[in-house]
C-alpha cells in the first residue's frame, strides 16, 4: 500500500514537472544555474513531504486510537497498542526520498530543443514525448502489479475470515448472553456462600420469561482458563502433559449446547 501510495505521488510529481518545464526554461534564460534550480525544487519537495507525513502521523495516531476505543476489550488485552517507531522512520523516510526525488526532476530534465524553442513551448520533441510516455507506463505497470498483490491478499484475508466463520467451535454461542459477577470477598469468604449465591442467581435467572436454561462458569470457552500439568509418579516424559481446567455448575453443557463426544 505505501509502494502504491508512493507510486500515485510520483506520476502527479512527474506530470507537475512536465508542466513546469517551460518554468526551469525562464529561470534558466535568466541565468540560473540547474543547481540553483535543484535547489529550489528540493525545497519545494521537501515542504511537500512534510506536510504529507504531518497528516499522515496525525492520521495515525486519532486513528490507532480510534481502532483500539472499538475494539472488543478482550482482544488487545495485554498488548500496547500504539505507532511501531521502526515503521514510522522507514515510512517517514521513504516517502520524504521520493518526494524529493521527483521534485528534482524539472530542475535535471533535458528537454529536447534549444532554449529558444523550450521558452516558446516547443521544446517536446517526438523522443521526449516517447520518454514520458514510457515512463508514465513503467509507473502504472508497477501501480496495477502491487495492486493485484494486495487485491490478492485482501482476497485471501476474506476468504480465511469466512472460513473461520464456519468452523464448528464446539459450543453454540446464538441465543446465548453472558455476563460476568464479582462478589465482594469481605461478604463473600468462604466457597458455601458464594456458591449458594450463584445457585440464587441461576434461579432467578431460569425463572425470567423466554430462558430456556442457565449456568455458572470460572471462564467462558475460548476465553480465559488454566492449565494443569501431570506427570505420573515415577515416570519422566519428554514433554508434561497439560490438562485445561474449568470449574461449572450444573446446565453448562446444556446452556451452551456442548455434546459430549466421549467419556
Amino acid at each position: 500500500v505505501l509502494l502504491i501510495a508512493c507510486i500515485n505521488v510520483s506520476a502527479l510529481l512527474l506530470a507537475r514537472a512536465a508542466a513546469r518545464g517551460r518554468e526551469a526554461a525562464v529561470r534558466t534564460a535568466l541565468g540560473a544555474s540547474r543547481a540553483r534550480l535543484a535547489r529550489q525544487f528540493l525545497a519545494e519537495g521537501a515542504v511537500l513531504a512534510a506536510g504529507g507525513a504531518g497528516v499522515g502521523l496525525f492520521v495515525a495516531h486519532w486513528g490507532t486510537a480510534l481502532l483500539g476505543a472499538i475494539a472488543p476489550r478482550d482482544l488487545l488485552s495485554g498488548y500496547a497498542v500504539g505507532i511501531d517507531g521502526r515503521v514510522l522512520v522507514f515510512t517517514l523516510v521513504t516517502s520524504m526520498l521520493v518526494a524529493i526525488a521527483f521534485s528534482l526532476v524539472p530542475a535535471l530534465h533535458r528537454s529536447g530543443g534549444t532554449l529558444p524553442a523550450r521558452l516558446r513551448g516547443e521544446g517536446r520533441g517526438a523522443s521526449a514525448g516517447r520518454e514520458r510516455q514510457r515512463g508514465r507506463r513503467t509507473l502504472v505497470t508497477a501501480e496495477l502489479a502491487l495492486a493485484l498483490v494486495v487485491v490478492a491478499g485482501a482476497g485471501l484475508l476474506l476468504r480465511s475470515f469466512v472460513n473461520a466463520q464456519r468452523v464448528d467451535p464446539g459450543f453454540t454461542p446464538e441465543g446465548v448472553l453472558s455476563f460476568e459477577t464479582v462478589l465482594p470477598g469481605d461478604r463473600y469468604r468462604s466457597t458455601a456462600s458464594t456458591l449458594r449465591t450463584e445457585q440464587v442467581i441461576l434461579a432467578g435467572l431460569r425463572q425470567i420469561p423466554g430462558v430456556r436454561a442457565a449456568a455458572a462458569a470460572v471462564n467462558l470457552p475460548m476465553a480465559a482458563y488454566w492449565q494443569t500439568a501431570m506427570s505420573p509418579e515415577g515416570v519422566s516424559l519428554p514433554k508434561v502433559p497439560l490438562t485445561v481446567n474449568n470449574m461449572v455448575l450444573p446446565g453448562y453443557f446444556q446452556t451452551l449446547g456442548i455434546q459430549l463426544i466421549q467419556g
